[in-house]
């Protein structure tokens, strides 16, 4: 979250449309939390090839990336007071998020 929201909140700023600057600083919080699992939390699996297990990575989080999106598209599309404030409804999209990336990273990219 700490990479994702300022990358979404500068990107609102620089991209016209609001889904490719979401798209966008979801692709740059993977790719940031593939390198903070890969050197923090899932230290004993660096041992394994990067490229593979950045492909595991984006697979397996790919699941968390789709649920974030439809999380803020739904809100931001659905109920007015997150069309106003959708960096709340990107903060929701990745709390739900959250527990898919763990496992999936845990049991795919990680294991």
């Amino acid at each position: 979250m700490a990479i994702d929201l300022p990358t979404f909140w500068m990107l609102l700023r620089v991209f016209p449309s609001v889904n490719i600057a979401r798209a966008a600083a979801i692709a740059v919080a993977m790719t940031w939390n593939f390198w903070l699992n890969r050197s923090l939390t899932f230290s004993h699996a660096r041992t394994r090839y990067v490229a593979h297990q950045y492909s595991l990575f984006c697979l397996g989080n790919g699941l968390g990336a789709i649920l974030s999106w439809t999380v803020w598209y739904l809100l931001t599309t659905q109920v007015p007071f997150f069309a106003q404030h959708t960096l709340y409804a990107a903060v929701l999209g990745i709390g739900v998020s959250a527990i898919s990336n763990f496992i999936m990273s845990k049991h795919v990219a990680f294991r």
